[in-house]
């Protein structure tokens, strides 16, 4: 086991498995999965080592994922402010570490944790020890984060994770997505929810049927089928190759964002984010679906990606 308090590269790490060998580069910058591949076939999209990660890829999201409508929230009677960082959208955009350089306290050939501190601010009077596990399994890549609550009071948390899923080397928009979701949220013009639709069977965001990717248009946040234990998004392409984005009980929501023009150095291909949530767009507001995690308490969860090849 070595120890690399502050590390700017990018971190490989590998492991054979029956399906073949399995690969992953980690990105210090927000603890992010920058590759992952079976065998050679890709099982996200990935982005060079060297450039910023296009539209958040493989980041992690926290103290909220997704946006927080003006900025503002209120707590203990108080209404608090963080910085604008869609001003398009008018809202706070993917929690206050999404551009946070981790530190690495363990890591071995197949596992790293990433390890950082969110310090209390103004507009997020918290103080949190944040670790990111990534560690490369027998069945695919595990991800688990451990939050400890290191103020005196509780604090109001939700998390993402924002992952381009691939189905081998195939454009993405041939291929079929299917998910265990139930309803989903309608927004307003900056993208914040105003209601909950649910879906039925032959809906065109009927996901839990099974949708290709090139009938639909997708930047919407799902709730997941209650009493699942672990929802099980897939992602199939014509050639037989199949990603599967797991979640635990803990994540209760899922985000698809699919895009014609995540940038590459070959040109701009189409790229769907997969995006576990534990509380939907806006939840620092609302307070839906939030975790207050006690002081001292350690508040854990995990979801995962593994491959199928042909």
């Amino acid at each position: 086991m070595s120890l690399n308090p502050q590390p700017t590269a990018c971190i490989s790490l590998s492991r054979e498995t029956d399906g073949g060998l399995l690969l992953a580069s980690l990105d210090p910058r927000a603890a992010g999965l920058r590759s992952l591949s079976l065998g050679g076939s890709p099982l996200v999209q990935s982005y060079p080592e060297e450039s910023e990660a296009p539209y958040f890829s493989g980041r992690t999201l926290l103290p909220w994922p997704n946006r927080l409508a003006q900025g503002t929230w209120t707590h203990g009677g108080k209404t608090l402010s963080v910085p604008i960082t869609d001003p398009a959208h008018q809202a706070a955009l993917h929690g206050l570490l999404h551009s946070t350089l981790y530190s690495v306290a363990e890591q071995t050939a197949s596992s790293v944790v990433f390890l950082t501190t969110l310090e209390a601010t103004p507009g997020y009077p918290f103080r949190l020890r944040v670790s990111v596990h990534y560690v490369l399994e027998e069945a695919g890549l595990r991800v688990t984060y451990d939050l400890v609550n290191r103020g005196d009071q509780p604090a109001p948390v939700a998390v993402g994770a924002h992952p381009f899923l691939r189905a081998g080397a195939e454009d993405v928009s041939l291929a079929t997505l299917t998910s265990p979701v139930q309803s989903h949220l309608v927004t307003d013009d900056n993208l914040i929810p105003t209601g909950e639709v649910s879906l039925r069977p032959g809906d065109a965001l009927d996901l839990a049927g099974g949708v290709a990717l090139a009938d639909v248009e997708l930047d919407t946040a799902f709730r997941l089928e209650a009493n699942q234990g672990r929802g099980v998004t897939r992602l199939a392409s014509p050639s037989g190759h199949v990603t599967e984005l797991w979640q635990d009980s803990a994540w209760g929501w899922v985000q698809f964002f699919l895009t014609p023009s995540y940038p590459t150095p070959d040109g701009d291909v189409w790229a769907v984010a997969v995006e576990p949530m534990t509380a939907p767009p806006n939840a620092l507001a609302t307070g839906e679906d939030l975790v207050r995690v006690m002081p001292d308490e350690v508040w854990s969860a995990s979801w995962g990606i593994r491959g199928t090849l042909p």
